[in-house]
């Protein structure tokens, strides 16, 4: 339960704090370079895109979101800061599982777990956004919201390819915050 909540946090950041600038129109296409089959390109103006596939076993009755989230390294250091849980929030946790009688040390150690967590993922795409940019995966089911791994991005082409179980949604493309 502690692990569906840290998840859905998780997403809630993604997609509240990134994607509230998001367009939907095609006209981030850049004319000037060919696109490869099956994937999109992303003008200079935008700093990602979120890629929403969705994986289906219809033998199974089973599906799952996934979301991939392609990020320039700056709003990937920005989002990675975002990511972690602030000390105050950690001691206010604290002070709620003192106060929870008998259930505070699952309480605590529930939000320790999804605190570490948060942070290796934070640390995960400082790593790599060290490097350029950045693609992170999160997948989202019936059962559980978990954040897969960080990998590269070229930074230029995000994958919109369906395949015979993992069918292309949408796309939002992500706009820099203004200072």
């Amino acid at each position: 339960m502690k692990k569906i909540i840290s998840c859905f946090l998780v997403l809630a950041l993604v997609f509240g704090s990134l994607s509230s600038a998001a367009l939907q129109s095609d006209s981030h296409v850049s004319a000037a370079a060919k696109v490869p089959k099956g994937y999109k390109s992303i003008s200079k103006s935008y700093s990602g895109a979120i890629v929403h596939k969705v994986l289906t076993d219809k033998q199974a009755r089973w599906s799952q979101d996934n979301y991939y989230v392609y990020m320039k390294p700056k709003e990937a250091r920005a989002f990675a800061g975002r990511l972690e849980m602030s000390a105050k929030k950690q001691v206010a946790w604290y002070f709620a599982s003192i106060f929870a009688g008998p259930y505070g040390a699952i309480l605590s150690g529930g939000v320790l777990a999804a605190s570490l967590n948060r942070s290796a993922i934070a640390n995960d795409i400082r790593a790599q956004s060290e490097k350029g940019p950045v693609k992170l995966v999160i997948i989202k089911n019936r059962y559980n919201t978990m954040t897969g791994n960080v990998k590269a991005w070229d930074g230029k082409y995000v994958d919109v390819k369906s395949s015979k179980i993992e069918k292309y949604k949408s796309i939002e493309y992500l706009k820099p915050k203004k200072k």
